[in-house]
């Protein structure tokens, strides 16, 4: 009996050991087989995602089409608003004349060589660069910002030009800044060679000044000085400026050049 035990009690702890190794290698495929089932599952999960976000593409291009036509139409409106105002523009051309006999009479006062007081200047859009046709119809040459060989009434040129756009603007009263600053009108022009542009165009100046510009300030940067008249020299002051000089200093007062 006791041998009969000891033999019962052998395959008893064989069978639990191997219930016990069968149970662990259960556990293990089961683990496994769920982790598998779980990989599938997040995987189709984003693929469902995936398709539900294709699915939206059709809506936001509906919308994207919808924004589109919208400012399509506003740009169109915003076109035809210009076109309109340009139209409306155009055809109102007091205050462009009104720049166009500014700007001959500052050429004519200044003593421009070449221009007259009965030619023609033409000013169009949309560039609106000047163009004077002399009044002699047998003379063909054009008068422009390029056209002009001398360096020293291409200068006064585009100086009058300015002068001419602050009277037109002071007239209008428009947004311009109430300055002027002329670098050098008087390059490539003698003041003794040349008197009466130089004069001319200083006394232009003054008279402006003294008038219709009276409320801009002119910086005139220039290799002489042309004193105005005694009626005229309120307000006006004089600086000379010399290199390395100590009476007349120069812009910089502290530097010295080598």
């Amino acid at each position: 009996m006791r041998s009969r035990r000891n033999t019962l009690l052998q395959t008893k702890d064989k069978a639990e050991a191997d219930i016990n190794r069968a149970m662990a290698e259960q556990d293990s495929a089961f683990l496994s087989m769920s982790l598998l089932k779980e990989r599938e599952r997040a995987g189709l999960e984003a693929e469902l995602g995936a398709i539900a976000w294709l699915l939206r593409l059709p809506l936001l291009l509906q919308e994207q089409r919808e924004a589109l036509a919208q400012i399509v139409a506003l740009e169109q409106m915003k076109r035809e608003a210009l076109k309109e105002a340009r139209t409306k523009a155009e055809s109102d051309r007091t205050s462009l004349d009104r720049f166009a006999a500014y700007f001959l009479d500052c050429l004519v006062l200044s003593g421009v060589p070449g221009i007259q007081r009965n030619d023609r200047v033409e000013l169009n859009p949309p560039s609106f660069y000047p163009a004077i046709y002399s009044a002699d119809p047998s003379d063909l040459t054009v008068s422009t910002f390029t056209s002009l060989s001398s360096g020293g009434k291409k200068t006064l040129f585009k100086c009058c030009f300015a002068i001419a756009l602050h009277r037109i603007a002071a007239q209008l009263h428009a947004p311009l800044p109430e300055l002027l600053i002329i670098d050098s009108p008087m390059k490539n022009i003698s003041e003794r060679e040349n008197r009466e542009q130089f004069e001319g165009f200083y006394r232009m100046l003054y008279q402006l000044n003294r008038g219709e510009l009276r409320a801009t300030q002119f910086v005139l940067i220039d290799k002489e000085f042309f004193p105005p008249s005694a009626e005229m020299a309120n307000g006006v002051t004089n600086r000379h400026m010399q290199p390395d000089s100590d009476e007349h200093q120069p812009l910089i007062r502290y530097y010295r050049g080598k």
